[in-house]
């Protein structure tokens, strides 16, 4: 301790008295002589004095007795004895191990931590993170003055970028406190390991147009319309300005090696968007990818220089992102159409042909062949155009059999298209086998039916077509076409007008006509005719009368030319002794054909001389006539009284009739008239 009082003597004693809190008062005294009067004079104060009072307080004061008589005082010194600092080295707080810094725990924040010892209020502390040797300057800082304003341990942030210039490297953190303005010395260093960022938080770069948004294997560059984006995200510590380098590479068509940097310092860097969107993107052309082998590898590499160092060999890299190219689209081939060599006519699926020689059409991926297999046994190749996909295969000498055919891809993955099938059969001549009609009964070749749907049968090869035909030659009329069965039978139903019918079926699969049997019947009308005018009064012999439904015509066939007459009823007479003979009515129904008449009539032979009517003697016939030859005789017996009568005739064995000749004999002469009295006729076809 020194006294700085000057003003002094020799004979003058300076007393100091040093009082601690914790040791009490200390006195010492000096005496003053001509070497020592009139300067500062300095007390020893002995470091237990000072030791033992840390935690305390200290009074000093000092006096001086003059010789000259009398004592001056000087004021007291009060002040407090600090504890000694102890400087331990700091600590991170992100690295809880106090050796090695995992950057991954200190992404947001990096902690100094400064224990307590020796510390103040008021203290200022500064925290120094040194870079590795050859560090840029970014890899070291010294922060601002951190003010203790509570007593403990003292956290205090760092900056983060740091860690970025020092991945793998080893670092020393230190720190000074500096107290009433005084800095300590620096304190203990805490060397620590800043570890490498581990692959595990470091995103593979990515083609977003590759199968599962790019996280998949396969890049169908088949598929793509333009060129493919590649994106790489953001990582760990990322920065502004940190050099960043990309290539791509693949094999060509060729064989030959593709290898393009898309990134590369100093222009690539990463930049303020990036950071903020958390990631970046180029395009590889389109083209490029198409020149790519199918089926090769495609690998993108990305590296970032976190240390922000432009050398390549410093940066960091990035797990590989590899691709599997596919340059053509891995389309399943399909079996379109299957035609015939002759016709050109699609053969169904399933369906049944008399074509031993065929084409195949379908589609498969732009401008790659196809294998076409019957079974098991290669039928030949196909390149589908470039333009459509479209191919076309021709196939012949196909046997009698069934067929199943296939086409297999010879590119991508090799897919191979449904089975189209088909049957090859034997080539026959169609058959007209059965006409039935509408109660299924069959009507023989030459007959007649009131039928006018009729249902025709016959037999063809298998699957194949036949035409139906009614008529002859060019004016032959078609009603319809039939499909044979898997059993060589075919059906058809038409529908006929009335009148004669000549019906066939005509193959529509062989090369020049082929017809079948022909069947010949007459459609009879359902609708029937009623004769009630029997037009004039009295006949002409020879001369034809149209009385609506029929042609009448009266003929004397032998013996007297007798009378006859007309009008709501037909009266056929001869009058008493008029002598024998025969007259008929001939009726021609205008072409119409009928297998049954219903007369109302009355005949009779009536005596001479007034007595009983004639009884049971024929004296007449209605012949039934077809093409005018006789089909049916039907007698006329005197009926013995005058009653009129209704009779049915139908035409035995299903013959038909179109006119009928009502005949009238006159067999006793100069005894008896004979008369016939015809009401109405009715024709029809139903029975």
């Amino acid at each position: 301790m020194t006294v700085p009082y000057t003003e002094t003597v020799a004979g003058d004693e300076v007393f100091m008295f040093w009082i601690g809190s914790l040791t009490g008062e200390y006195t010492d005294s000096i005496k003053l002589n001509e070497f020592t009067a009139g300067k500062e004079v300095p007390f020893n104060i002995e470091a237990k004095l000072i030791k033992d009072n840390e935690g305390g307080k200290v009074i000093v004061r000092y006096q001086i007795k003059r010789t000259a008589g009398g004592t001056s005082y000087a004021e007291p010194l009060e002040f407090s004895v600090g504890v000694a600092l102890d400087l331990t080295a700091p600590g991170i707080k992100e690295a809880p191990n106090g050796t090695s810094l995992d950057p991954i725990n200190a992404q947001t924040e990096l902690t100094a931590v400064v224990a307590p010892g020796g510390l103040r209020l008021h203290d200022k502390i500064t925290v120094i993170f040194t870079g590795a040797a050859g560090t840029p300057a970014g890899g070291s800082h010294t922060t601002t003055p951190w003010t203790v304003t509570a007593l403990g341990p003292q956290h205090i942030p760092l900056h983060v970028p740091v860690i970025a210039f020092n991945l793998g490297k080893t670092v020393e953190i230190t720190y000074i406190v500096t107290r009433d303005s005084k800095p300590s010395p620096p304190s203990q260093a805490l060397t620590l390991v800043v570890l490498p960022l581990d692959n595990r938080y470091l995103d593979k770069p990515l083609i977003l147009q590759a199968s599962d948004g790019g996280e998949g294997r396969e890049l169908d560059v088949s598929l793509l319309t333009a060129a493919a984006t590649v994106q790489v995200n953001s990582w760990p510590h990322i920065a502004l300005g940190q050099p960043v380098w990309s290539q791509v590479k693949g094999t060509k068509k060729d064989g030959g090696v593709y290898d393009v940097i898309f990134w590369e310092p100093p222009r690539a860097q990463t930049n303020a968007t990036w950071i903020r969107q958390g990631f970046w993107t180029y395009s590889i052309p389109l083209i490029d990818l198409q020149k790519l082998q199918d089926g090769s590898e495609l690998t993108v590499i990305f590296k970032a220089g976190l240390g922000g160092s432009a050398v390549e060999g410093e940066a960091v890299s990035f797990p590989l992102r590899t691709y599997i190219v596919k340059t053509v689209e891995d389309v399943k081939p399909e079996i379109g159409k299957i035609t015939g060599s002759t016709n050109e006519a699609e053969i169904p699926q399933g369906g049944v042909t008399v074509e031993t020689a065929v084409t195949l059409s379908g589609v498969a991926a732009k401008g790659q062949k196809v294998e076409v297999f019957d079974g098991n046994v290669s039928k030949g190749q196909a390149t589908a155009l470039a333009t459509t996909g479209v191919w076309t295969l021709p196939v012949t000498a196909l046997a009698v059999a069934a067929h199943s055919f296939t086409a297999k891809a010879l590119y991508g993955s090799n897919p191979v298209s449904a089975a189209r099938t088909l049957t090859v059969t034997a080539v026959v001549v169609p058959t007209l086998s059965y006409v039935l009609d509408d109660k299924n009964v069959e009507v023989p070749e030459g007959q007649t039916t009131v039928s006018t749907t009729l249902n025709l049968k016959g037999t063809a090869s298998l699957g194949q077509r036949v035409e139906i035909f009614d008529g002859n030659g060019p004016s032959a009329v078609s009603k319809g076409v039939a499909t044979a069965s898997a059993t060589g039978e075919w059906e058809r139903t038409i529908t006929l007008e009335v009148g004669a019918r000549r019906l066939y079926a005509k193959s529509l699969y062989h090369l020049s006509p082929v017809y079948s049997e022909i069947r010949h019947l007459t459609i009879l009308s359902l609708a029937a005719i009623e004769i009630h005018n029997f037009g004039p009064r009295l006949f002409e012999y020879g001369r034809i009368y149209d009385i609506g439904e029929a042609n009448l015509t009266w003929i004397n066939v032998n013996g007297t030319q007798r009378e006859g007459h007309g009008g709501d009823s037909l009266l056929m007479f001869n009058r008493h002794s008029r002598g024998i003979g025969e007259d008929k009515t001939l009726f021609d129904l205008k072409d119409r054909t009928f297998k049954a008449l219903t007369l109302s009539y009355n005949i009779n032979g009536l005596p001479e001389n007034g007595g009983p009517l004639l009884r049971d003697r024929v004296l007449g016939h209605i012949n039934f006539m077809n093409q005018r030859s006789i089909v049916h005789k039907f007698e006329l017996v005197a009926f013995g009284s005058g009653a009129e009568r209704e009779t049915f005739i139908p035409m035995p064995n299903n013959s038909m009739f179109n006119s009928i000749e009502i005949q009238l004999y006159y067999p006793y002469l100069e005894r008896y008239a004979y008369q016939l009295y015809v009401y109405w006729i009715t024709c029809q076809n139903t029975l």
